[in-house]
């Protein structure tokens, strides 16, 4: 186990260094080691496709283990908290409708690979999805909460990565002016064993990767509203310029 640690360790200050370059792109790909070595995965679960990107389609689902079951008020005591938010050009409609996506989770959030919703529309509390995360992961989500156009909220029930004992996500969505809606992205983990004394380091790593993603989301969400000539935000000839606050 302590060999585990220290290459998850020597993994994540490689990244670290790589996500304190100014120069890396906001839409650089997660190494897979990385993700690997975070959340404690084995790469030999590796699936090889014609253009050479490593993924689980087409092998067989791994073993998954369940995880420890959680409610809103993990949010606030998980031992691993992440938060960003945005002010994007569009309405909580528009934010909505993304939420209720599968590919356009993998076009922001680069480290998912694949989304599979595995209950029945129209999607709310109770539904669930299958995710593909880099380096083999998988995870099945069980949405807990749902309240359209204000807040949702999913959490882990399963997965192969053997670090996780329980993780959620929080999702709060509210108007911020006219054509304008803010969203507060909150992610929450408890890890078990040694790989909790990564979370100082996973929080600063993560909190910057993920208000990168979040601007990439901002960028999807604002040209999504503009193709949309009924939208108040192009109807009023809104284009403010949007804000993100950091990780806290």
């Amino acid at each position: 186990m302590s060999s585990r640690i220290l290459a998850s360790l020597a993994l994540t200050l490689k990244l670290l260094a790589r996500c304190s370059d100014k120069q890396s792109s906001a839409d650089a790909p997660v190494p897979d080691g990385l993700c690997a070595a975070l959340c404690g995965a084995r790469r030999g679960h590796f699936f090889a496709t014609s253009n050479g990107k490593r993924t689980l389609e087409g092998g067989p689902m791994p073993k998954l283990k369940k995880l420890m079951p959680v409610g809103l008020d993990f949010f606030e005591t998980a031992p691993l908290r992440i938060q960003n938010s945005i002010v994007a050009a569009c309405e909580p409609e528009d934010l909505m409708e993304t939420i209720r996506g599968d590919k356009v989770w993998t076009e922001w959030a680069a480290i998912l690979r694949r989304v599979k919703w595995t209950s029945p529309k129209p999607y709310g509390q109770g539904s669930t999805r299958d995710v593909t995360l880099v380096a083999g992961v998988v995870i099945r989500e069980l949405f807990f909460h749902w309240k359209d156009n204000e807040r949702v909220c999913f959490c882990v029930t399963a997965s192969n990565a053997p670090s996780m004992r329980s993780f959620a996500e929080d999702y709060r969505i509210e108007p911020a002016g006219p054509g304008r809606t803010r969203l507060t992205w909150t992610l929450a983990a408890d890890n078990t064993g040694l790989f909790r004394l990564l979370n100082p380091i996973v929080r600063f790593v993560f909190g910057r990767m993920t208000g990168r993603w979040l601007r990439t989301y901002r960028r999807i969400l604002e040209a999504r509203a503009a193709s949309r000539p009924s939208l108040t935000t192009v109807a009023n000839g809104l284009s403010p310029r949007a804000e993100v606050q950091g990780p806290r």
